[in-house]
């Protein structure tokens, strides 16, 4: 879609202190407070030691500018590590860590800062630092997933992502553990016919402001996240400080934010969290400045309420609220005109709301209850008319969408000693959906002809979760989950096998193998004869098989190596007629074509990824994907999806030195990413010349493939900090060798053609951050 230069440049001179580095340690199995747990800080000059009290706090004072590795030790724990912690001035850390017990010194290898219980080595956190550091993902923890292996961004200037070959459709995202709608503004960013998609956008929502983490997930997920073929986002929102007031005022690509937190009753530890977000592209529309002629705004309001009730209970309210529109106004001078996006004015309006609170109760057993709900709404309306008409009742087409969903997640985990776990909880949504279609029959007159559908959605998903350290070498995980909608008798089973072996202190070895369900209710077809009300939405199945293995360095780095092979069943595809459409390769949310699931897919590959973590003033991380993806549409011919682009080789390194003397820290993070291209159609020139829209040979589907993508990025920062607050000044810039790779090819009905469309070129984008 959208080819943005942004460049918001602020400049605050800023008149140098340690900072206070705090939190509460709890064993994971019940939230019960853990007393005397050694925490070590590390950072190769400076060392700190404490442990934690009788209500599992700790607290250091005075902590150094710069980053630290932390160590929590406890006999009968898991040893868990913190990377790449980074102390500031004028911002509190406060940690919430979660150690495992085990039976044994059997100590399962952590990734990225997170101790994998049973050996999750299919879970990926992403911190919000990360997010920070990372070169040109801005903030956005969809695009910090691109570093991964087979994690691919099918547009430069959108989150939208591709995993292991699949369309960015089959992501879910998560918020403080609700299934949820789409929490992205700008979904219809980066499509080809400008209309929505499901799982992405232009920015994330969710800003680094109000993020404690996230947790994503692909080929094998957590069975409660299992809504999803490709991958899966868990969002948690963090708690605001719950002693003193800090504030964060940045401006930049995303646009400019604004956060307040602090203490609502300091006694009982009561906080608050709230963000406001507005875009920097609709302070410059306001000013009468677009992008290629196009009006692009959104804005976000976030918050997180946090309140302990009594010892043993807690209560978290949030909401995330957005509004985001573009607007293309066709230019009056037809001089100006230079494709057939100049014939058609244009806009996007699309409103979310996710509200929800949340009820922990710990018992004194070492196991606890928790039950989320929530709110979460959606609309989005997209109007398009001939240049020499303006939108309203004339609008050539109007294409409209509401989903208005409960949705909600109950839990009970239950601790037998220190070797077995067994969770069982329910997570699921109801509520309704309407999407409506309008198109003029006579572009001169007002009639219109109405398609439209709606229908009631019942989405309930009980299930149960084991987990075992049968040994000092060896652990299973055994899942089931029960995906129901509408009508109880179709219920879809899910499960999750896992087997994990430590074949020493330093390797492990995990198998692991699942069936995974994804509701296909967002697929609205536009043919007459489908349009009922009665619609019964259904699923898309994967059976998918992981092999890893992983290795940690003396250094705590990690080599992790992935073999895997999905089987995609059930899929749907058209119904009445054998052709090559598949949702497999679905990115915008409606499709022409009625549909069954008697389509089938496989996807295989490898995944590597090797990460070494900020350690004397360096990292770098190098992942390569070896992949293929295939399908089969009702025609049944084998061929590859269109996101089947192969291979993905990225390389991601930075390093930071301070100057000790000025309390001021500078960095430099590369990014380069080599890949295959997206999979592509051949075009009928003569068929798309009378029809006026592309046409393409269908008994070909994505026989061609794009040239290979590559792209390097590079971002620079600079930190100052004083006694009460600190100044960060980035510069990222976007591919900065200017490679201008391949969008997607269409017909071009102005210029009479097939057009190429390119993505972005060599952006810089400047934003600063002050934290008091």
């Amino acid at each position: 879609m959208k080819n943005l230069i942004f460049i918001s440049l602020f400049f605050i001179p800023f008149c140098v202190n340690g900072q206070t580095i705090r939190g509460r340690v709890t064993d994971a199995s019940g939230l019960t407070p853990l007393q005397g747990v050694q925490i070590a800080f590390e950072n190769g000059i400076t060392n700190y030691n404490d442990y934690t009290q009788a209500d599992g706090k700790f607290r250091l004072a005075n902590i150094a500018a710069g980053r630290y590795k932390i160590i929590f030790t406890k006999d009968k724990y898991q040893t868990y590590t913190l990377e790449e912690v980074l102390s500031l001035s004028g911002k509190e850390i406060v940690l919430e860590v979660k150690m495992l017990r085990i039976a044994s010194p059997l100590q399962i290898i952590e990734v990225s800062a997170v101790p994998l219980v049973l050996g999750n080595l299919n879970a990926n956190r992403i911190s919000v630092e990360q997010t920070q550091r990372y070169a040109t993902v801005n903030d956005d923890v969809a695009r910090a997933a691109t570093y991964l292996p087979g994690v691919m961004a099918v547009n430069d200037g959108t989150n939208h992502i591709s995993v292991n070959g699949h369309s960015p459709n089959d992501i879910g995202w998560y918020v403080n553990d609700l299934m949820v709608i789409n929490p992205n503004h700008l979904a219809n960013a980066g499509t080809i016919s400008d209309r929505p998609a499901t799982a992405g956008g232009g920015i994330s929502m969710l800003s680094s402001n109000m993020l404690s983490h996230t947790n994503f997930y692909n080929g094998i997920f957590d069975i409660q996240f299992s809504n999803s073929l490709g991958g899966a986002f868990s969002n948690y929102l963090r708690k605001g400080n719950n002693e003193k007031f800090e504030y964060a005022i940045q401006g930049g690509l995303v646009g400019v934010d604004a956060a307040i937190e602090g203490p609502i009753n300091k006694k009982s530890g009561a906080s608050f969290l709230v963000n406001y977000r507005y875009s920097f592209t609709g302070i410059l529309a306001a000013m009468g400045v677009t992008f290629g002629g196009e009006d692009i705004r959104f804005q976000d309001l976030s918050f997180n309420i946090h309140l302990p009730v009594k010892q043993n209970n807690d209560i978290n309210i949030f909401a995330v609220a957005g509004a985001n529109s573009t607007y293309f106004s066709v230019p009056k001078d037809s001089a100006e005109w230079t494709s057939q996006k100049f014939l058609t004015n244009a806009g996007y309006y699309a409103n979310t709301i996710l509200a929800g609170a949340s009820w922990l109760h710990a018992f004194k057993n070492n196991n606890y209850l928790k039950a989320v709900i929530g709110i979460n709404m959606m609309s989005d309306e997209r109007k398009s008319a001939p240049a020499n008409k303006q939108l309203n009742y004339n609008a050539l087409y109007n294409n409209t969408s509401e989903k208005n969903y409960l949705p909600y997640h109950v839990f009970y985990n239950h601790s037998f000693g220190i070797k077995q776990n067994l969770r069982v909880g329910i997570i699921g949504r109801t509520g309704n959906a309407k999407q409506e279609q309008q198109s003029a029959i006579d572009k001169e007159n007002l009639t219109i002809e109405i398609y439209n559908r709606n229908y009631t959605l019942q989405q309930h998903n009980p299930y149960i979760d084991y987990k075992l350290q049968a040994s000092k070498k060896f652990a299973i995980e055994l899942a089931v989950k029960m995906s129901m909608v509408n009508d109880a008798s179709k219920a879809q089973p899910n499960y999750l096998g896992k087997i994990i072996f430590k074949i020493d202190e330093a390797n492990q070895l995990q198998y692991a193998a699942n069936m995974t369900s994804q509701l296909i209710e967002k697929f609205v077809s536009q043919n007459m004869e489908t349009q009922r009300n009665d619609f019964q939405p259904s699923f898309n199945n994967s059976l998918n098989h992981s092999i890893i293995f992983a290795h940690l360095f003396k250094n705590n780095a990690l080599l992790k190596t992935e073999l895997y092979y999905q089987q995609l069943n059930n899929i749907a595809v058209s119904a009445g007629i054998k052709n090559s459409f598949s949702t497999l390769n679905n990115f915008e949310t409606s499709t022409t074509q009625p549909f069954v699931n008697t389509g089938t897919g496989t996807n295989y590959g490898v995944n590597i990824n090797y990460m070494h973590p900020l350690s004397n003033h360096f990292y770098y991380m190098i992942s390569v994907s070896v992949f293929d993806a295939k399908y089969k549409g009702s025609d049944n011919i084998e061929r590859h999806t269109r996101y089947a682009n192969n291979h993905t080789t990225n390389f991601a390194g930075g390093y930071e030195w301070k100057n000790k003397k000025a309390n001021k820290i500078f960095g430099i993070s590369a990014h380069a990413l080599y890949a295959g291209g997206m999979r592509y159609t051949p075009i009928d020139i003569d068929q798309s010349e009378l029809a006026q829209q592309t046409i393409v040979y269908d008994i070909a589907a994505f026989s061609l493939q794009q040239k290979d993508y590559f792209r390097t990025d590079l971002r620079f920062t600079y930190r100052v900090n004083r006694t009460h607050h600190n100044f960060l000044f980035a510069l990222d810039i976007q591919n900065l060798a200017g490679n201008m790779n391949t969008d997607y090819f269409y017909y071009d009905i102005y210029l009479k053609k097939v057009a190429e469309k390119k993505q972005i070129s060599t952006v810089p984008i400047m934003s600063v951050k002050y934290s008091f």
